[in-house]
């Protein structure tokens, strides 16, 4: 089945381009176009289905547009703060809140609203081994504690996990990150990914430690 267009992608793609200053056709207009009657962002650009509001898929377009958009944070905040359905292709919550995290540590601070609610839900989810679950899982994890600035003994026994779960050839294990129709998806080369950020965020995390001390 060939999917049509959607702005889960196009704002994640537009944002590395952007980030990296590659031109490409301006698309802003295309993502404007594309929000339901209470402003808040459909997934599927002429959707052969139900189209559908999804947390992540806004939080992306939010990362990428670089906009505080009080009804799009609000209406993330409230699914948060209430506990519910947040996305309809991303199983586990730790992706979503990764995705919010990012948007946040890139500007769109209205999404910290929440920060301490989903920095105890991470540490809640912290076994006595130091890891959040699968490798995937303990990337996310530190990750999220990364961008909401929390210090703390859960993330030194969280990267010393990290660390021993490498792989001899320098991966790590292969996760679910996305679930489609009746399909799941994910990839070594994207927990690696994933594990090598949180390493380098814990890198400039200790040498502003030690710089500290010094």
């Amino acid at each position: 089945m060939k999917l049509p267009p959607d702005l889960d992608d196009i704002s994640a793609i537009s944002y590395i381009l952007k980030l990296y200053g590659v031109p490409f056709d301006d698309n802003n207009d295309l993502i404007r176009n594309n929000l339901n009657g209470t402003n808040q962002y459909l997934t599927w650009i002429e959707p052969p289905f139900e189209n559908e509001v999804d947390c992540v898929v806004n939080a992306n377009v939010l990362l990428y547009l670089g906009e505080n958009d009080p009804h799009i944070c609000s209406h993330i905040n409230e699914v948060i703060r209430e506990n519910l359905a947040f996305s309809r292709w991303y199983p586990d919550k730790l992706s979503f809140y990764y995705i919010v995290s990012r948007a946040f540590e890139n500007g769109i601070t209205s999404l910290g609203n929440n920060k301490v609610t989903i920095i105890g839900e991470i540490l809640s989810r912290q076994s006595i081994d130091g890891s959040f679950g699968n490798d995937l899982e303990s990337a996310f994890a530190l990750n999220i504690l990364h961008n909401f600035d929390f210090a703390g003994d859960a993330v030194e026994t969280g990267t010393n996990y990290l660390i021993d779960k490498q792989n001899t050839d320098g991966s790590w294990n292969l996760c679910v990150f996305y679930s489609g129709f009746k399909m799941f998806y994910g990839s070594k080369a994207l927990t690696t990914a994933l594990a090598l950020e949180a390493l380098k965020k814990y890198r400039t995390y200790a040498l502003e430690v030690l710089n500290q001390l010094q």
